[in-house]
């Protein structure tokens, strides 16, 4: 499948972001669709876990957009700057996982814990959300 690409897929990367930073959705979206990829199989590599890792990718990104105003084009490269923002992530995630702290929690997990812990009656709740 051929996806049609606006002008903006054509800039670098520092340009993409200069762009973002000044409110352009585009370079945006083409900044996610050029690193997204390659940060989800790092973070699966490291991670093992694909829902950790779209979480730590979705993280990454967030933090790049926070970044992108205060960009110092010349300095580093956004994609070194991604990875080791990706891989740091994933050293806490798996920080956390050694001192038996599941990252990993479902919804259904959460919701059962607040009910349980303001003491609702929790087996018909956790239950409903069994069947979605």
């Amino acid at each position: 499948m051929q996806m049609l690409l606006d002008s903006s897929s054509y800039l670098d990367d520092q340009a993409l972001l200069a762009q973002f930073a000044k409110g352009d959705r585009d370079a945006a979206r083409n900044l996610t669709l050029r690193f997204t990829p390659r940060l989800m199989r790092y973070a699966i590599r490291m991670l093992s876990d694909r829902l950790e890792a779209e979480d730590v990718v979705q993280e990454t990104m967030l933090r790049l957009w926070h970044q992108a105003p205060l960009w110092q084009a010349g300095g580093a490269k956004i994609e070194t700057w991604l990875y080791q923002v990706a891989s740091h992530l994933c050293i806490d995630r798996l920080r956390k996982r050694k001192r038996g702290f599941s990252v990993s929690v479902t919804s259904r997990t959460v919701v059962w814990l607040f009910l349980k812990q303001f003491r609702f009656e929790c087996v018909p709740v956790f239950h409903s959300l069994q069947g979605r």
